[in-house]
């Protein structure tokens, strides 16, 4: 964890437009495109990068960026699993934030509900495995 870069901006995404401080527990991310994803609330979020895309339902969203430093001790990698490259972080004590955009759901960032349905089974594979 030490090698991780916490100067570059850290975004967290969220319905609610009228956040200024993010509670410890509360996720942060420095992809820019999964905070835009969690935006609008989806139960799954896949892809890389900047080519992400989930299944949100909630139309509009905010996306923020953290307005302060965040050291080492102010954020832990996620326990979830499919978040080998890292993507989510959970704070360990209150950050302020500023809101920088208002999303909308794009329709090339929805997951197909067939998509969602085999992302679903091979979770479940995955559970009875272990």
């Amino acid at each position: 964890m030490n090698n991780w870069n916490y100067d570059a901006p850290w975004y967290h995404g969220s319905p609610d437009g009228t956040l200024t401080t993010l509670r410890a527990g509360s996720a942060i991310t420095q992809n820019r495109s999964v905070a835009r994803a969690f935006s609008h609330k989806p139960s799954i979020v896949a892809g890389e990068g900047s080519t992400v895309s989930h299944n949100g339902t909630i139309p509009d969203g905010y996306l923020y960026r953290v307005s302060e430093r965040v050291t080492e001790d102010d954020a832990t990698c996620t326990p979830f699993p499919g978040n080998e490259e890292r993507s989510e972080w959970l704070i360990t004590r209150d950050l302020s934030v500023e809101r920088i955009a208002r999303t909308t759901i794009l329709p090339e960032e929805l997951l197909s509900t067939s998509e969602v349905e085999a992302m679903k089974r091979k979770a479940y594979q995955l559970r009875r495995q272990n």
